[in-house]
Formats: C-alpha cells, structure tokens, sequence
C-alpha cells in the first residue's frame, strides 16, 4: 500500500523506455498527500475495461535496464525511519460495480474443526505500526539463520528465536543514493529467500509524483545468504503513467525470472489492466546490469483479474525452460465465468529482451460465492464494536506456492469465501501437473463454525504436507487473531483434519472507519529442513484506530523429517 495506504488508482499508458540506465535525477516534488480513490477494479464492471483501455491506448510491451548499486554491509548502517503517514488519511473507496450474479452455495465446505495440528515452535512480535500505516501488508521470509520481515514502510531482520537483528529500518535503506527508491516509501513491500541462489529478494514501490508519475519498482538483492549483510540495489521504472499497486513476485528460475504481477492504474482516474513483468535473475544475483521486461494484459485481456506468480519451494527446480505459472480467480460479479481459475504462462526471451504470456486454459472449480458484502470494506464484524474488517475476498491470497516433486508438479493457493451469509471461510486449492498439464487435484473450504476464516497464506512442506494460515474474528466472542491450519499428504481429499492452532489471540479490536485489514500475510517453508512452516500476520493486542502489531510463528508436522539434499 502507498505510503502505507494512499492507494491511487491510474491506469493506461506505458511509453516504450529501451535499454538505457535507469537512475533518474529527479528533485523531490511532493510529499505524501490524500487521494480520493475508488475502490481498486472497481472504477466500472470488469467487463467494460476493454474501452477505458482501448481508449487509453499505450504501447503493451516495454524494456528497461537498471546499473546496481552496492550498499555496505546493513549492520555497518544506523537504519533510516520513514515518515509517518499524515494523521487522518484515508482511501474514500467506493463499492463494486457489478455484473448481475446470484448467490452461490460453497460445494466444498469443511464443517468438522478437525485436530492434531502441532504447537508452535516459535512464536514471538514482529513490527509493529511504527509508520502511522492503516494496515501492514505483512510479508515476510526465512533464511538459514534469519526471517526477515517488511510492513509497509518498514523491514527489520531477526534470528530464528525471535530477537530482532536489525532495524526497525525504512525501505529506503535498502536504497541509498537511488533518486527515488533512495528517499521514498511507496510500500506493497514483498521479502523472499532465493534458496536455489542462498540469497534475499526485498521490493517495494515508489514514485516520485503521485499523480503524474513516473512509477518504480526498488529492488534489492543481497550478497549472502546472511540479510545483515551487503545488498546489491535497483531502481526499475516500472512504468511512465501506469501506477502499480499491489505487485506480487516469484522466484521462477527455469526462466531466469523473478515473476512480479500487478494491477495498474492511470493517473488517479481508473483501473487499467493487469501487467506482467520478469526481471533478470541472474544478473540480479551477479550484481550487473539488469534488464526488466513488462506485457501490459490490458492489450491481450483487458477483463483479466488479478494474478499471482508461482512462487518455487523446496529443493527441486521446475524442469528446464518451464513456463512461469501466473494464474487468476474469477470473482463472482465480474461479468466472467463463476467458479473458474484461469491458468495464464510466461516465457521469457533475455536475448531479444521480451516476455510472452498466454492462455493456457480455465479450470473449473466447486462452487464458491467470492461476493463478501457487496465486496464493501466494512464486512466482517468484531466483537464490542460496530467497526468490521476488510475480507479482501476479490482476489486469490498471495502466495501461489509451487513445488516440484519429481513424479509432479504441485501448486497451493487461496482465497476468502462467503458460506452464507456473509460468513467467510478460506477456499483452497491443490494442483497438479503429471506431464499432461495443471488440473485441481483437491480443494476445499474451511469454515468448519461461525467464525469468520479470511485473508489465508498457504505453502506445502517437501512430503506433501499443506499448511494455511489465516485471520479470525467474529461479531461476538473472537477478537482478530491469528491462527492456522493443515493437512497430511496422506490425509483424506479435500479436508483440513488435522484442524486448528491459535498462533496469538487478540485482546483488542480495529475502530478505523476505513476497516483496512491485511492485505495479504505469508506463509513460508524453512530451506533448512524444507519441513518447518513460517507465518507472519496482522492482529490487535490493544483496541485502537491503527495500533496493530504482527506476530511470527513457526511450527511443522512431526511426520516430516528434514528434506534429503540429493533432491535437486
């Protein structure tokens, strides 16, 4: 979220920039200020979007190259503190614009709790609201000896039995002498851990003006396998006049890719596609000049929802030269097919400098209503209060986790449900690929009570195990928590029974107006083992406007013993 949650909603155009240095010295214009907003893609139904494309009409493809810039070692640096978000700014965000649809009932609902699910191992505070941000966009990753975790406008790095290392530290520290991504704070941060490369992947966005652009993406690289130590980082124009907000990435190195997806917006006016980005992995890792290449979806499907990357787990690569799976949920509402995946692939040419991304075909789903509330902020209740939560119950739940398992192939994903009512359960899907192309080898729902399950992140050990985690709340007696669940690979289909673990209960409540919750957690697998989980997300220990906190835990099944290292 920009500055921690000024989201603007731009759209249309990308002026071709080729081969060429990105590092622009541009003077600092603006500081933060409010925008008016609608709600993202919602500016008009989905279906209309070819016109406001259409009538945007920009080049659909583009190239840029960004030179690295090598930051000391980070314990060497006094971490920077970004600037608080200016009291009382808000997103005014307006509801749906929706095709005619009709209440569906979930075909997949779980309604038995289920047990076994193991204890936390660790269990300890992330950050905290030290910027002033409505919400977190929690993210977060593991390393050998560290989890690394970026709320909005702040990282901060800690060991493996929770004392923080590092930090708080600004994005910005990531960035030192880079025009933009050195002095602003765009947020949407995103933190991953390279395991095939031992090395750290952190991003956020940044602009320079709000409204008249140009849009970047900061990325940085570290050295080592060691978050404390030196960085490697860029400054990519993502865009000229196309805002990018709520960008997810993947490690895809059977393309020499880090994926990055995201949807667009023009000039503070109106959603304008999804785009589709791949950077230059290996010259990322190298510490060299680095190209990234964009597809804008508008010109191919301008109705497209948003996507996610596959996001690589374990020790195994994908197979050589395998296409970079993206894939999307098709919300009820949007004037496209219900319960439907679509499953899109990338491939990247780095000789000629261009990406390719196609249709690979629609999987149909069991029954399922995404329309929480009208897709309206204020949804979900809590206890005490008259003030509800965002269910974010739009879009798949970042992150798409796949796995190679030499026999096949298997990727994870979820998102929010309504199972009547305006309940929300979480609807997660396992999927295959034999060789003969992606299927739904299981799914289901987990709504196993009237707790509302929403805002879910899930990933798979290397024998097959599945664990989600998720938010909680509820009208009457659950205040938002954080908790998780999972299944054995040799459980039954389409069932969570190993059932339910409390991660942190919260003691307090959110009474922000905007009912900003999120947006999105994660969900991760230890590469020292391959078999310990780590999940990082939002609660409230205290009721309060924005003093959320966040909280990180580990834990894994006691069946799963560490992975062979023979497996790559």
């Amino acid at each position: 979220m920009k500055r921690g949650h000024l989201k603007v909603l731009l759209a249309v155009g990308f002026t071709l920039l080729v081969a060429g240095t990105i590092f622009f010295g541009l003077g600092r214009s603006q500081s933060s200020s409010t925008i008016r907003a609608t709600r993202p893609d919602s500016a008009q139904p989905i279906g209309n979007l070819a016109a406001s494309s259409a009538a945007a009409s920009s080049p659909s493809t583009g190239v840029t190259v960004a030179r690295p810039h090598v930051t000391r070692p980070l314990r060497s640096i006094t971490p920077l503190r970004a600037d608080r978000v200016a009291a009382g700014a808000d997103e005014s965000e307006g509801a749906y614009a929706l095709a005619p649809s009709k209440p569906t009932a979930d075909a997949a609902r779980q309604q038995s709790l289920g047990r076994g699910m193991p204890a936390p191992a660790r269990n300890f505070e992330g950050l905290s609201n030290v910027d002033g941000a409505l919400r977190p966009d929690t993210s977060g990753d593991v390393g050998p000896n560290n989890y690394m975790q970026w709320v909005n406008l702040s990282f901060a790095i800690y060991n493996k039995q929770g004392s923080m290392v590092y930090g708080p530290a600004a994005g910005t520290t990531l960035f030192p002498n880079s025009s933009v991504c050195g002095t602003r704070n765009g947020g949407d941060p995103v933190i991953l851990y390279d395991q095939f490369a031992k090395r750290w992947f952190a991003t956020q966005s940044a602009y320079e003006n709000l409204i008249n652009g140009p849009y970047y993406q900061c990325v940085a690289v570290s050295r080592t396998s060691d978050p404390t130590g030196a960085w490697c980082s860029y400054q990519f124009q993502s865009h000229t006049t196309k805002f990018t907000d709520y960008a997810k990435f993947g490690v895809w190195p059977s393309q020499n890719a880090y994926m990055m997806t995201s949807p667009q917006y023009y000039r503070a006016a109106s959603f304008s596609g999804i785009g589709v980005w791949a950077l230059e992995r290996n010259q990322l890792l190298s510490c060299g000049s680095a190209h990234i290449v964009y597809q804008d979806m508008a010109s191919i499907a301008p109705s497209l929802p948003r996507m996610l990357p596959a996001d690589v787990d374990g020790t195994r690569l994908p197979p050589a030269g395998a296409a970079a799976p993206l894939m999307t949920m098709n919300w009820n509402g949007s004037g496209l097919a219900p319960n439907t995946l679509q499953l899109w692939n990338a491939r990247v040419d780095w000789s000629n400098a261009s990406i390719n991304v196609t249709h690979v075909g629609d999987m149909q789903t069991a029954a399922y209503d995404s329309n929480l509330c009208n897709y309206a902020r204020s949804c979900l209740g809590q206890p005490g209060t008259t003030a509800k939560v965002d269910a974010l119950s739009d879009r798949l739940m970042y992150r798409l986790a796949y796995r190679n398992f030499g026999t096949h192939q298997a990727m994870v994903v979820n998102h929010t449900v309504d199972v009547g009512n305006d309940l929300a359960g979480i609807r997660w899907y396992q999927l295959s690929n034999t060789h003969g192309g992606w299927s739904i080898a299981q799914q289901g729902t987990y709504a196993p009570d009237n707790t509302n399950r929403f805002m879910g992140s899930a990933a798979m050990d290397w024998k097959g195990d599945m664990a989600i985690g998720y938010s909680v709340t509820d009208a009457t007696a659950t205040n938002p928590s954080i908790r998780y669940a999972g299944r054995l690979a040799t459980d039954p289909a389409g069932q969570l029974p190993q059932g339910e673990v409390t991660l942190v209960n919260g003691t307090g409540v959110q009474t922000q107006s905007s009912s900003h919750w999120g947006d999105y957690s994660m969900m991760s697998v230890d590469p020292t083992d391959d078999c310990t989980f780590w999940y990082s997300q939002e609660y409230y220990s205290n009721t309060g406007d924005m003093n959320w906190r966040t909280r990180i835990g580990s834990f894994r099944f006691p069946q799963c013993a560490a992975s062979p290292t023979d497996r790559r």
